[in-house]
């Protein structure tokens, strides 16, 4: 009996099945259920799962196979890498619970293209070409995802990927070819040469800031920060001290004395009437403390508001 191309779904010939009719179409029915609403939880460990699929032949109230399913979760403790094989080309609800240690679960289709990992503990739509594995709703190309980890690496189930979907923003430059809807957005902003190198924004260790798109806004210019509010990569701040000068100086100072007798200056004497009279004032020579005030700072900004480093930055692919 022939099938559907996709999911291998009974086709009865007019004419045929006299009588039996019911056996594919219940099967199918099956078959389509499953697709629809079917889960299938698979427990794995650290051996390879290629999930079952329909042979092409009716099995009435048989249930639909592995591969028919809508949902699939997997489960157990990995003592190794998994890899899952998806026989049939469509679109999967895929939950990897599995206690993954230091290992992953990856999902690819029976052709020979993208291999993609499964994140832990979320489910996910995974889309199958029948070539290619890949996400359906991980985010736009070009947006950030800030990811709160205790590591300052990509987690094991992105880099096994065949093509990362997030890169670290760390200044680095990467292939276009890789990328080509990433590298067209950015082109050689961030570096690279923009034709076939592009390079991702630099945000280790800096605090992000919004581009004034409209030019007008003037809250953060070149003029009084360094910095260009209105161009993306414009970076700069420091959390030192700006360098800079005071210009004090000490114009040192004299004493005044009221005085009868004698008074020193600068070893000699002068000499007073000893009449009882009002007294003659003394002037004792200028003198200075010696206190300077020198430059001081090093830096283009003392900027350093109360912070947290908590998140590696990265960018869709």
């Amino acid at each position: 009996m022939p099938t559907t191309v996709n999911i291998l779904l009974s086709v009865p010939v007019r004419g045929s099945e006299v009588g039996t009719w019911d056996t594919p179409v219940n099967a199918d029915f099956s078959s389509i259920d499953g697709r629809f609403g079917g889960v299938q939880a698979i427990s794995l460990s650290n051996v390879n799962v290629t999930l079952t699929k329909p042979t092409g032949t009716a099995v009435p109230a048989g249930g639909p196979t592995q591969a028919e399913n809508f949902a699939l979760k997997f489960t157990g403790t990995l003592s190794g890498n998994v890899v899952i094989t998806l026989p049939l080309p469509g679109k999967y609800i895929v939950r990897n619970n599995c206690t993954i240690g230091a290992f992953y679960v990856q999902a690819r289709a029976l052709g020979t293209g993208n291999l993609i990992g499964l994140p832990p503990g979320q489910p996910i739509e995974v889309w199958n070409d029948g070539t290619d594995c890949d996400f359906v709703n991980l985010g736009l190309v070009g947006s950030a995802v800030d990811l709160h980890t205790n590591t300052t690496t990509l987690p094991a189930w992105m880099t096994a990927c065949s093509v990362a979907p997030y890169l670290i923003k760390n200044g680095g430059v990467h292939t276009s070819s890789l990328y080509p809807a990433l590298a067209v957005q950015l082109g050689s902003t961030y570096g690279g040469n923009g034709s076939t190198t592009f390079g991702v924004p630099d945000e280790m260790s800096r605090l992000r800031l919004p581009v004034d798109s409209s030019g007008s806004a003037g809250r953060v210019t070149v003029a009084i920060s360094g910095i260009n509010g209105t161009t993306f990569a414009s970076a700069g701040g420091d959390q030192r001290m700006q360098q800079h000068a005071h210009g004090v100086t000490d114009p040192g100072h004299a004493h005044e004395v009221d005085a009868v007798g004698s008074v020193d200056q600068s070893g000699g004497a002068i000499n007073v009437p000893q009449d009882g009279g009002s007294g003659v004032t003394g002037i004792v020579r200028p003198a200075f403390t010696g206190i300077t005030i020198a430059t001081t700072g090093a830096g283009s900004s003392q900027n350093m508001p109360p912070i947290i480093v908590d998140f590696l930055p990265l960018i869709k692919t």
